[in-house]
């Protein structure tokens, strides 16, 4: 569809149109922002001690399931912390804990937290972090706490289907097959109006309008434990994150936000194998400035891959200064010490390169590229197919987390949820897509004496042992009762453990594989 589109600004509209069939068309995005936030809903019904949030870019809606790490946002419910000088503490109650806020000697943006008040709920990983200082005070250590999280979460039975991994920053990673995870725990920041003020009164040209201004203004900031890496007291920091970014995000216009998903795409392909320092963060914040500083009238599918072209030109002028300014906080620098001298030479490098390609150096993501040989006709179907596999996929997400109690194995959520007809219907469903004939197919596939594994690379496989174990402990007992055995003439104990684990292991890696 794309090859022979020579022009500028015909091949910008040609690709705004191709992002619609590739999962970014303005309601798939808006359906999967409403089913997280339904998701998160279902899960905090349960959880008397965390509000669970979806962060990053599934909260986003710009990120297919198995697209990208899910961001999970672990806030404690009976946590406070607050600035002494926002004048807020009389509104605090004697049944949480509470931390005070201290920037002095702290990289903007960094936040060490001094135990005031200690609440009855107190979560045993926060004594654990506490470090006493000469004068009698206690102060919370970010790397002790995360360590301390991390050590607990591990030990417990709810998690052992999972992998844990070295935790990065202020997450906890985790995975199982293909699903990633990353969790960050994380205290409810009360005083985010202070640290908003000089961002409210900042003179904009642009974006954001006041009325979205007045409502970051008034969403709440978390706290996670991470510092800035280098800095004196890096172990005892915490970051603090603004729940208004999302708000932001989500009143990007169709062009501005899917400016967002290429600037991603080429960081992803071209500046991610030398370094992690210029990040989906720093993309998006990149999005943000360009959105105060250039016109609504601008951003039109005619000039989003010009407007791709100022980005990365942005982000080459930063790396050569060494400073990229955080959009809410703008003393914090994106790049300190996130990039050496040689990965900044090397990355310039390519960003030279892909500047002088000029608008086609989308073509270079396998995803755009990928859609160069298909017609209008069959991008169009296949986004469709892709769209209706992945409502499916977030519907059966929804039920799992509804039936969800805390401390439950994989095999009791799906116990329960398999007993749900709306879990069961957009189950099957599912399986008729992306399987058509899969209640004869599975049969004859799992009754087979060798299962070939060997087109799939070692990362797959371990998908596939991984998720086939889970399967065949937790669905195959449901599952089977919808397979043809009458007409095969087979009986449910004629098939062998092993081979169900990997033929279904199989099948869920080609289902990832459509929702990548």
């Amino acid at each position: 569809m794309l090859q022979h589109t020579d022009n500028g600004h015909a091949l910008s509209n040609a690709i705004f149109q191709v992002m619609d069939h590739l999962g970014y068309s303005l309601e798939m995005v808006q359906k999967r922002r409403a089913m997280y936030r339904e998701i998160d809903a279902a899960a905090n019904l349960n959880d008397e001690s965390f509000r669970r949030i979806t962060a990053g870019s599934k909260a986003e809606g710009i990120a297919r399931p198995y697209e990208s790490d899910y961001d999970r946002l672990y806030e404690d419910k009976h946590v406070e912390c607050f600035i002494s000088e926002s004048g807020i503490t009389s509104s605090i109650g004697s049944d949480v804990t509470v931390f005070e806020m201290s920037g002095e000697h702290c990289y903007p943006g960094h936040f060490k937290l001094k135990l005031t008040q200690e609440g009855p709920q107190m979560n045993h990983c926060i004594r654990k972090a506490l470090v006493s200082t000469p004068d009698g005070n206690s102060f919370i250590s970010s790397e002790m706490f995360t360590s301390a999280f991390k050590a607990s979460k591990d030990s417990c039975s709810t998690y052992k289907e999972w992998s844990g991994h070295p935790k990065t920053g202020p997450s906890i990673p985790r995975s199982k097959g293909l699903n990633q995870e990353d969790r960050v725990y994380s205290f409810r920041c009360i005083s985010q109006k202070k640290i908003l003020e000089s961002w409210m009164k900042r003179e904009r040209k642009h974006w954001p309008p006041p009325a979205l201004c007045a409502q970051v203004f008034q969403e709440v900031a978390h706290l996670v434990p991470t510092g800035c890496k280098g800095t004196e007291h890096f172990d005892m920091e915490w970051r603090i994150c603004f729940m208004g970014e999302l708000s932001l995000t989500c009143s990007l216009t169709e062009v501005q936000y899917k400016l967002y998903i290429l600037l991603k795409m080429l960081k992803k392909t071209f500046l991610s194998p030398v370094c992690d320092g210029v990040s989906s963060f720093v993309m998006k914040n990149t999005v943000y400035w360009m959105c105060e500083e250039y016109p609504s009238e601008f951003f039109t599918p005619d000039n989003l891959l010009d407007a791709v072209i100022i980005a990365l030109s942005k982000v080459k002028k930063a790396l050569n200064d060494g400073n990229f300014p955080y959009f809410m906080i703008p003393e914090r620098n994106l790049l300190f010490n996130k990039v050496t001298q040689e990965q900044r030479l090397q990355m310039c490098s390519i960003l030279d390169t892909l500047i002088a390609d000029g608008p086609r150096c989308v073509l270079k993501c396998e995803k755009i590229s990928q859609s160069e040989t298909l017609s209008t006709k069959a991008l169009a179907e296949n986004g469709t197919r892709r769209d209706r596999i992945e409502l499916l996929k977030l519907a059966t997400m929804k039920e799992r987390t509804i039936v969800y109690k805390s401390g439950m194995t994989e095999k009791e959520i799906l116990k329960l949820a398999w007993g749900r007809e709306e879990f069961q219907h957009a189950q099957l469903d599912l399986y008729d897509i992306l399987f058509p004939g899969w209640r004869d197919t599975l049969v004859t596939d799992m009754l087979s004496d060798e299962v070939d594994l060997r087109r799939f690379s070692p990362e797959e496989i371990g998908h596939i042992e991984v998720v086939g174990r889970i399967f065949f402990e937790s669905e195959w007992p449901h599952v089977v009762q919808f397979l043809n055995l009458k007409e095969h003439n087979v009986t449910e104990d004629m098939f062998k453990e092993e081979t169900v684990v990997k033929v279904s292991g199989k099948y869920s890696l080609l289902g990832a594989r459509e929702m990548r």
